[in-house]
């Protein structure tokens, strides 16, 4: 996975193998590291990972949650223009 942001959460579950084995059989399962994709409209995906791309997709996750914070903070300096534009309107229109 090149890309340093995804739309995601991870975590770990369990999953029967493909192939029948004693652990499964026990009804034990593989612990299998997962990632849910959440897309518009309630749609999600589930993407197994491997061990040595868990630290990665928990690198992107962190990105996304950056890139989240940073665009809610430019929502907010925005809102607040346009309320400080709209007094300095209205005061306008009024002189």
């Amino acid at each position: 996975m090149p890309s340093c942001v995804v739309r995601s959460s991870n975590g770990r579950t369990f999953h029967p193998a493909a192939v029948s084995c004693a652990t499964c059989a026990n009804g034990e399962g593989h612990l299998q590291w997962v990632l849910n994709v959440n897309y518009p409209g309630g749609k999600t995906r589930q993407i197994s990972l491997h061990p040595s791309q868990v630290s990665q997709a928990h690198r992107q996750i962190r990105n996304l949650d950056r890139v989240r914070q940073v665009l809610e903070q430019v929502c907010e300096i925005n809102q607040q223009r346009l309320r400080q534009e709209r007094i300095a309107r209205r005061s306008h229109d009024h002189d």
